[in-house]
């Protein structure tokens, strides 16, 4: 077996060690076997494990009556006192629903019909307009019409020996 550089043969027993460095003092944690390590064995250990639902940390009876009503708002809305006020609220929301559904349908269908109906775009072809490399350029037309640049006069200078 090849040797790392932490002196361990397979990363499972590095991760057997680094497990149990971890949860060294958690007395609930399961000290780790690297040459038992196995997915069934794992799955009875956390299912072995008894569990509990955690309780809140507050007591409902001491918050706030603005926080209670913020936190558990659909038990505090009640009835206007008006039945057809109430009924058309309901009517007014249930409406609302149908509508952002259909509204959702009309886009998808939309956008389904726009890719249908979009005709492929057509892409100039480029590497056809680029254009051949120049032939080399005259130095004493390059002067006329740049008659300030001297780098470029000696660029085109340069270029007329070699050629």
């Amino acid at each position: 077996p090849k040797l790392t550089a932490a002196g361990l043969t397979q990363k499972r027993e590095a991760f057997a060690r680094f497990a149990n460095y971890i949860t060294d003092e958690d007395e609930d944690a399961p000290r780790i076997n690297p040459k038992t390590v196995n997915p069934q064995a794992i799955a009875d250990e956390l299912l072995s494990k008894p569990y509990r639902v955690p309780q809140p940390r507050y007591n409902d009876e001491t918050l706030p009556p603005e926080t209670l009503s913020a936190m558990f708002g659909e038990n505090f809305v009640g009835s206007s006192g008006n039945v057809d006020t109430d009924n058309q609220m309901v009517d007014y929301v249930r409406s609302t629903q149908i509508a952002e559904r259909e509204s959702d349908i009309d886009d998808e269908l939309r956008d389904q019909e726009a890719d249908q109906a979009a005709e492929p775009i057509e892409l100039e072809d480029v590497v056809s307009s680029v254009q051949a490399p120049t032939p080399q350029i005259n130095p004493q037309a390059f002067g006329s019409l740049f008659p300030q640049d001297t780098l470029g006069q000696a660029i085109a200078n340069r270029g007329n020996r070699r050629g």
